[in-house]
């Protein structure tokens, strides 16, 4: 009896000291997971190596933090999606000189077109806010440049009617321009090109995530972590899925 109390009075600190120690670091959730590989996905890089190299930092840190025996399978992942990257990259690289001159194209004719129209020039402005405003990237996502020409064109022009109605006659030139230029862009070839070189790494991706969720799943099993693991790396491998695939030109929408 005199034992136990004395058992007791030893064990009664270190309890009130775990009550009152911080709680573990609770495991990433299935959309803080998803919003890492939006950062790499909403910005435009100069290649998809680079966008692969940012997805691969933001899914290995959630792997080497959460599912570390997962990490040297992750590793061997990252490599084969990056090779599949390169030879994207190689495959689509005169699509991307077209794409670049077709974009420097309609730079020039919007930097002419605020020569002439006061409210461009103003970032504070009301038209140059709305415009901003507008989310073409999204909303005008054909592969073919001139419905994008005209499903952006539709949204400015609502835009400017209602906030410079007195240069509308300059902006339906300025669109007259735009349209010009983009089906000079797609009578090139370019957007063939692109979407074949798509449809094969999408393709060629699709299988290699497959083949990699099938291994993290029997690991997951192997490991016995169903319950604690399950609903984090679901939400990885949905996230792999969606990111590792490409969708060009992208973007296209953001050059308008």
């Amino acid at each position: 009896m005199l034992f136990s109390r004395f058992r007791l009075l030893l064990l009664l600190p270190l309890a009130l000291l775990a009550a009152c120690a911080d709680p573990p670091p609770a495991a990433p959730s299935g959309s803080q997971v998803f919003q890492a590989d939006q950062k790499c996905m909403e910005h435009v890089w100069p290649s998809e190596v680079a966008r692969t190299n940012c997805l691969d930092t933001v899914e290995y840190s959630v792997v080497q933090a959460n599912l570390p025996y997962l990490e040297p399978s992750f590793r061997t992942f990252a490599e084969n999606r990056r090779k599949l990257a390169m030879m994207f990259d190689q495959e689509n690289m005169i699509a991307r000189e077209n794409w670049e001159k077709f974009r420097e194209r309609l730079k020039d004719l919007s930097a002419a077109l605020a020569t002439m129209e006061p409210h461009l020039t103003d970032p504070n402005g009301r038209l140059m806010k709305d415009i901003q405003a507008l989310d073409m990237w999204h909303t005008c996502n054909s592969l073919q440049a001139v419905p994008r020409i005209v499903c952006s064109g539709k949204m400015m022009r609502e835009v400017w009617q209602k906030d410079a109605p007195d240069t509308l006659r300059l902006f339906s030139t300025f669109q007259s321009k735009r349209l010009r230029i983009a089906e000079e862009y797609d009578t090139s070839g370019a957007a063939d090109i692109n979407r074949q070189a798509v449809q094969r790494h999408n393709a060629a991706t699709a299988q290699m995530v497959e083949g990699y969720a099938d291994y993290c799943r029997k690991e997951m099993i192997r490991q016995s972590r169903e319950q604690s693991d399950g609903p984090l790396l679901e939400a990885l491998l949905s996230s792999l899925a969606h990111s590792s695939m490409v969708n060009y030109n992208g973007e296209l929408a953001s050059g308008q």
